[in-house]
């Protein structure tokens, strides 16, 4: 068995725990720095280049965008103070931020298509496409609904997670972090975002200190999540079960409770799971986003 088999095969060993694994395609440097994607909370004191960022962002960039509205932004912090604030704020790891040499939020970004419209609209910028007939059809409020809200969410997920694969394909590590979403309004005005502009997530980026490895998180097998022609929702009970059996291993060895169905009862079903948040419906109309 040559190298590589040995590594995919240890790969797909931590990713998927019991085979039957995943067939997958050997040889190409894309697919296996996707595979051993972990996530790291710890970096050693090493700066992330200029130039090793302006490969993550235009690689975000080259991502696929609704209409090419490109309806996102990126806001870099490397403030020590700034993000031991946001630490505090989104409840987070301190320890993780301040050793990451930089942090990028990923924005949901309205508020640059909405400073063209009323340029254009007031007549401080001419466009000859846009005529006056169009500009009276239009208005800020037709765009402050919930679907152009969801494709400039869309659009920053997807271009975060190209800019994560650059970073890793460069020996970079990353953690996204969905807890600055704990304090919308506080974390926005940290960050100085306009009105309809929205923190999708952040990230951390660094790289990885070898004196605190992680491992490469287990999921579900392949055949709960892969359906073919239709969703086939009661064949995924025995996967489930398989899962939740072959996981305890991997979540009592990281010190975590066991079981993952107990995780979803945490943190999708308990009363009062996702806390702070239940306010995100006002804190979104509050932005100027997802009201109509």
């Amino acid at each position: 068995m040559s190298n590589d088999s040995v590594s995919h095969e240890q790969i797909l060993t931590e990713r998927y725990l019991e085979g039957p694994f995943p067939q997958v395609v050997r040889g190409n440097p894309t697919v296996d720095v996707l595979l051993a994607h972990r996530s790291v909370r710890r970096y050693i004191d090493r700066p992330v280049t200029d130039r090793e960022l302006a490969t993550m962002i235009a690689a975000a960039q080259s991502a696929s965008s609704s209409s090419n509205l490109q309806l996102w932004s990126v806001v870099e912090v490397r403030d020590d103070e700034k993000k031991q604030r946001i630490a505090q704020l989104a409840g987070t790891d301190g320890a993780h931020l301040a050793s990451a040499p930089v942090v990028l939020f990923f924005i949901a970004d309205l508020a640059r298509a909405t400073q063209v419209f009323a340029d254009v609209a007031t007549g401080a910028v001419q466009v000859p496409e846009v005529g006056a007939d169009l500009v009276a059809e239009s208005s800020v409020r037709e765009s402050q609904n919930l679907e152009t809200t969801m494709v400039a969410f869309g659009d920053a997920l997807i271009a975060a997670q190209n800019a994560a694969v650059a970073a890793e394909s460069m020996g970079l590590g990353i953690c996204y972090l969905g807890s600055i979403r704990n304090d919308v309004p506080a974390i926005a005005k940290e960050l100085g975002l306009p009105e309809h502009s929205f923190a999708a997530v952040g990230m951390t980026v660094g790289h990885p200190n070898p004196e605190r490895p992680t491992r490469i998180k287990t999921r579900l097998p392949i055949a709960a999540v892969w359906h073919k022609e239709t969703y086939d929702l009661a064949g995924q009970r025995e996967q489930v079960l398989k899962y939740e059996h072959a996981a305890r291993a991997f979540y009592t060895g990281q010190g975590m409770a066991p079981s993952w169905i107990q995780r979803n009862f945490v943190r999708l079903f308990k009363s009062g799971a996702i806390g702070a948040r239940t306010w995100m419906q006002l804190w979104l109309r509050n932005r100027g986003m997802g009201s109509k």
